[in-house]
This record gives structure tokens, sequence and C-alpha cells, in this order.
């Protein structure tokens, strides 16, 4: 983050999910990794004395402008700049409002919408860094996580959880226990060789999170008549008799989540050793896409062609990140990042050598 006394300069990174996609909503705990594409917001033509702010959404083409006033009301129909308001709204929220100076804003980003690598937890991230920089106030990256969570989680309503924000504003890769408060633990595992797949296939995330989040809490609420279960604790062998007595969807939808759960905490070893297992490790990202693919049924004929020509072309393992029915792959390939970049692209996709990254500066 770059600070001078007319202008603010704060960046934030995508992420992958590596292991625990659809966890974080359900309280359970999830492995992220932010990724060296970042968004950043410069603010610039900072006035105290004015409330007017001014974003420049540069590759939307598109502008907002509001008054920064107590009786303001922060929605806007357009919901690629309702994220600008909704921070906004964050700041209103925690009592900080009069302190927002009025400013212009330019945001940029390398890391493509809508393709389920983040990129409006980055934006949310990194606009909450500069004002909160603005504000004088010191937040810390965790605050700045959370004042973006709430951004979009209660301010915009969107049933997401708190993985995405928090691994932006954090960085590297994290173990992130979904609790309130979260509990975080940074990983020191120094993992290579990560590719992303882009499928071209944008997705609307709060669409597919709605319905899952719906299906799979009924799910867990029906299966509390046959078993009292602790859902981080109860172990698949107790849970797996009951899943039975469900509707298919809720069984199905249970089935992802149980056995994910634990191939997250396989993950989790494997991640904590010294000499990183990269064969394991890919073998857990496949079964962690298969039980999303058949079970929690967030893929696609597109993903899984990939993932299949990536994996011959020497991929060690991968699985979609984000919420699913499109956005990109995540693929595990130290030493064959070339080779599989090939595939990626012959399977009509965009690939991305990408790195473990730093979080909000």
């Amino acid at each position: 983050m770059m600070f001078m006394k007319d202008k603010v300069i704060a960046t934030a990174p995508g992420r992958v999910c590596l292991f625990g996609e659809h966890q974080d909503y359900l309280g359970l705990s999830v492995v992220p990794s932010a990724i060296n594409m970042r968004t950043a917001v410069e603010c610039h033509d900072v006035a105290g004395s004015s409330t007017r702010v001014v974003i420049n959404a540069k590759d939307l083409g598109k502008v907002l402008e509001m008054e920064v006033k107590p009786d303001y009301d922060f929605t806007h129909p357009d919901p690629d700049l309702a994220y600008f308001q909704a921070v906004i709204a964050a700041f209103q929220r925690h009592g900080h409002l009069g302190k927002v100076p009025g400013f212009t804003c330019d945001v940029s980003s390398r890391i493509p919408i809508k393709s389920g690598l983040s990129s409006s937890a980055a934006l949310l991230v990194a606009f909450t860094k500069a004002v909160a920089t603005l504000c004088g106030l010191p937040l810390t990256p965790q605050e700045v996580g959370w004042y973006a969570y709430e951004a979009e989680h209660d301010v915009m309503g969107i049933p997401c959880g708190m993985m995405d924000q928090l691994s932006s504003a954090i960085g590297g890769i994290i173990h992130l226990k979904c609790s309130t408060p979260p509990v975080i633990t940074p990983l020191a595992a120094k993992v290579a060789g990560l590719v992303v797949a882009d499928t071209k296939i944008h997705k609307s995330t709060s669409n597919v999170h709605s319905v899952r989040v719906k299906e799979t809490k009924a799910g867990l609420a029906n299966l509390r008549e046959y078993i009292d279960f602790d859902i981080e604790a109860t172990p698949w062998e107790k849970i797996e008799p009951h899943l039975a007595k469900l509707d298919e969807v809720e069984r199905k939808r249970l089935v992802a989540v149980f056995r994910d759960r634990d191939i997250t905490v396989e993950s989790m070893m494997l991640l904590n050793e010294e000499t990183l297992d990269y064969p394991a490790i890919g073998k857990l990202l496949t079964e962690h896409q298969m039980y999303l693919n058949e079970y929690f049924e967030v893929s696609v004929e597109k993903i899984e062609t990939i993932l299949a020509n990536a994996i011959k072309a020497g991929a060690l393992g991968g699985k979609l990140t984000g919420a699913g029915l499109g956005g990109s792959l995540v693929i595990l390939a130290p030493g064959k990042e070339a080779e599989v970049s090939r595939a990626i692209t012959e399977s009509d996709g965009i690939p991305h050598v990408v790195a473990v990254d730093r979080g909000v500066q």
C-alpha cells in the first residue's frame, strides 16, 4: 500500500481454494491461497471538506458517483458498482462514516471477473484498505478482511462465507476455521506448480451459493432428526447410515460436505509436512473435485474435460475453485506448467501459471 499526502494506492490478491470448497458458510475449515493476480485501487483528489466520492471502474467502463452523508442510502441498482457502496456502508456500521473524506478512485484488476478467483473479494479488500487509510484507521489485515466480509455478506445480503475476503486480506496459504470470530493459522507450505485454468464460462456466485446453501442447511437440519452430531467432529462412519433417510438432493449434498470436510483435514497434515508429498496432495485435490462434481453438482462437462486433459499432460490433480458451474480450476503441476498450460489451451481454456502471493498492501 502506498500512501502519499494526496494519494493512496492499495492492492489485494485473488485467491484459489485448495481445500474446503463450499465449507466456509457452514462454519467448517478451508485452506485457501492468495495468488499473484491482483486488483489495485488508486485514490486521489482527496478533499476532507468534500463528501463526494467518484469511482472509475476502468475495466468495466463504468463510473459511480455518491455523496458520503449519514442519510445516504448506500445501495445501487448496478451489482458491479454496489461493492463500493457496500464498503462505505460497512464503515458506517462501525461508526466511521464521518471520517471518510471526498476522493476519486481509479480501479483496475488483473483478476478475470466471474471466474472463481474472488475478483469481488479482492476489490472489496483493496477498497476497504484504501478507505481505512484515508480515514486514518490502522486496521489489521484480518480487520480489513472482516470489513470486506461484512460489506458483501451483511450489507449486500450475499450468502457468502468469509474465506475469500480473509484469504485476500491476509495472504499466503492459510488454514481458516470459519467461526465467529474466525481462527486463522498461516501455513508455511511453499506449494509450487499451481496453474489456474479459466474455463471462460462466467458464473454467478450469488445464485450458486444461495441454492446450495439452502439445500445443504435443510439437509443438516433434517439429519438432526435422526442423529445428534457435531458437523466438525462426528466421524463419517456415524453419519453415513443416516443419510439414506434424507431425500436424494439433501443426501448427495451432505455426502459432499462430510467427505470434503475429511479431505480438508487430511490436506492439513500433508501441508504441514516439512517435505511436501505432491502426488498425495494432487490425489486429494482430484478426490475433492469428484465430490464437488458427483454429489454437490457444481461442476460442468468443460471443467471435467480440462482437468482430465491436464492430468494426461502431467498434472498431479486439481479441482474447481469458487462456487462452480463455470469459473476456474486450480491444478497442481510442479515441473509441468508449460505442458499443462498447453493442454488447457487445447481444451478451450485460458491458462495462468500463478504463485502464492502476499495479502493486502
